[in-house]
């Protein structure tokens, strides 16, 4: 009887402690409000279907935040995005945390004038220090919103250069989409001043710049000089952060077809020209035995 005791106590010590942990619902935003580390992130359907189960108060829009926030983190469209936003309802307030997170969805989806009554807020409040990552990445995101390119992609530098260990994956997407969306409208000159002044990930950002710049109708180049940047910056950008429009230029194929069909004017009024023409044809590209040119005469 005392050993029967003794196995069905220690059952129920094991349920108790193996139990709470694997608790992964969640049933309120404060733990996300007060940054503590046992908050794990859900995706954005979570969120919505926990806040549209609840009534409308603190802990619904407090979801609804999250749910726009992840939204963006897993780059659903603009349209999705939207319909979040508009179940929340500007006016009211959760805390400062939840407000800095719907100001950057609102900016990001470019509700510029609602995100600056969320701004006007958080500057009454005096947002504390630990704060100001945020704060910094909304002030690029207003002057995103002004076309500001040159000082968009040098905000990004010096914040990357300076607090890159403090900045959170989910701002990290948003800051490489804000870069995606600028950096290809400064000037190359003044790209390459910044990568002498911002390490390496200034470097690798303004090095792929260039070779969109340079390759990107290149359809040979292209994917081998990506590649080449990909193995010269293994760990200046987070790959899996990047927008999906440069996984795709990065996923890119080498442009290697098996057969090739010219088409001039070899006889006729132009049969001089086009001779030069496939001459120089023949004589620039390196084929090997498995390429097969075909050379048609469009003159007859």
């Amino acid at each position: 009887m005392t050993r029967f005791l003794v196995i069905v106590f220690f059952t129920i010590v094991l349920i108790g402690c193996s139990s709470a942990p694997k608790n992964e619902k969640v049933e309120s935003t404060a733990s996300f409000e007060t940054a503590q580390p046992q908050f794990v992130e859900k995706d954005s359907a979570y969120y919505v279907d926990k806040a549209q189960s609840m009534q409308a108060g603190q802990d619904q829009r407090g979801f609804f935040i999250l749910a726009a926030k992840q939204a963006i983190a897993e780059q659903k469209p603009p349209l999705y995005i939207h319909a979040i936003l508009n179940s929340i309802d500007i006016n009211e307030y959760n805390s400062v945390r939840l407000d800095i997170e719907l100001a950057k969805s609102l900016l990001f989806v470019e509700e510029t004038n609602k995100a600056e009554l969320v701004l006007r807020r958080l500057q009454q409040g005096s947002p504390a220090p630990h704060f100001d990552i945020d704060l910094r990445i909304i002030d690029i995101q207003l002057k995103s919103q002004q076309s500001q390119s040159l000082a968009v992609v040098k905000d990004i530098f010096r914040l990357q250069s300076l607090h890159e260990s403090r900045i959170k994956s989910s701002d990290t997407r948003l800051i490489y989409s804000l870069l995606w969306q600028h950096i290809l409208s400064v000037p190359t000159p003044t790209l390459q001043r910044f990568q002498y002044d911002f390490g390496e990930s200034a470097q690798a950002w303004v090095a792929l710049a260039d070779i969109i710049k340079t390759e990107l109708t290149d359809a040979a180049r292209l994917p081998n000089e990506l590649q080449r940047w990909k193995n010269l910056y293994p760990n200046a950008v987070e790959l899996n952060l990047l927008p999906e429009q440069i996984k795709t230029l990065l996923n890119v194929e080498p442009f290697s077809p098996s057969r090739i069909a010219l088409l001039l004017p070899l006889s006729g009024k132009l049969s001089k020209q086009a001779e030069l023409v496939r001459d120089g044809f023949l004589a620039r590209y390196q084929f090997d035995a498995s390429m097969q040119v075909i050379i048609l005469d469009t003159g007859l």
